[in-house]
């Protein structure tokens, strides 16, 4: 089964690295988003004498700044690769191959991911030289590590469900923008889960209402263990209890997106035809 994989891995590996001037140009917007993210938040807490929220200046640099790294890691665009094969017939090829079409896609989905680590080692190195990690121990690193596999996981199956949807609709790309709005708010890359929390505690009239809905929202969806759980870990934010309950909440959202996924999927594929066949 792992030689089955090779193909459908290696086929997105090389993709990345045959277009280069988007690799590039894409690599150069990460580093852009970067600076912008480092010297916004830095203003924010220096205007706050170093506190927001209850949360540390360094402790959210590393969150956010880190958080770029880890949404490249976790984002792989198989939402949009499933609902384009769907669109054109493609997905009928995937079918007939003797592999699972969800282990081909996500063995596309790592080969994505692998190439993608060449491209982010210059922002790893700015992240490095910006970001003070000298609180970060070895045991914090490595509950970072798993959660970042979960997340990675979890990650794909989210954007596989997503891309079902096509097998309804044909065309998902208003679903795509609608995807890529809500989804960074509800994950946490804009704003930490955390300090939405805070923002409806303490905030007023609109603005704490609407902190609170999207905070709720975050944990009614997988989308926060996706992006919240392993950048807090990282960052120190999320510790002890905390974070096992956070770890032990991705693995039940695996666990329960593994059943819902596959029974959605063969229910779809019982009655799917392609040009009337």
């Amino acid at each position: 089964m792992f030689y089955r994989l090779k193909g459908p891995f290696l086929a997105s590996y090389y993709a990345i690295f045959a277009y280069k001037l988007n690799t590039l140009i894409g690599l150069f917007t990460q580093l852009v988003s970067f600076f912008i993210q480092y010297y916004l938040w830095s203003a924010v807490f220096k205007s706050h004498q170093g506190d927001f929220f209850g949360l540390e200046q360094g402790q959210y640099l590393t969150y956010i700044c880190g958080g770029l790294l880890i949404g490249q890691l976790t984002q792989h665009g198989t939402d949009r690769t499933l609902s384009m094969a769907i669109r054109t017939g493609d997905v009928i090829f995937n079918l007939v191959r003797p592999l699972n079409i969800v282990l081909q896609m996500f063995a596309a989905a790592l080969g994505r991911q692998a190439a993608m680590g060449y491209t982010l080692l210059p922002l790893l190195v700015v992240f490095l030289i910006y970001v003070d990690l000298t609180t970060l121990n070895a045991a914090q690193l490595g509950y970072f590590t798993i959660s970042l596999g979960l997340a990675f996981v979890l990650s794909f199956q989210v954007s596989f469900m997503f891309g079902l949807i096509a097998f309804y609709t044909t065309n998902t790309w208003g679903l795509y923008l609608l995807r890529m709005n809500l989804f960074p708010i509800l994950s946490g890359q804009i704003i930490a889960v955390s300090m939405l929390a805070g923002i409806a505690q303490t905030g007023e009239g609109l603005l704490s209402m609407v902190s609170g809905i999207f905070y709720w929202l975050a944990y009614a969806t997988p989308l926060q263990a996706t992006f919240f759980t392993p950048s807090s870990i990282l960052s120190g934010m999320m510790v002890g209890q905390e974070m096992w309950l956070h770890m032990g909440l991705q693995v039940c959202w695996i666990l329960l997106l593994l059943v819902l996924s596959s029974r959605l999927f063969n229910n779809l594929i019982s009655k799917f035809n392609i040009q009337g066949a």
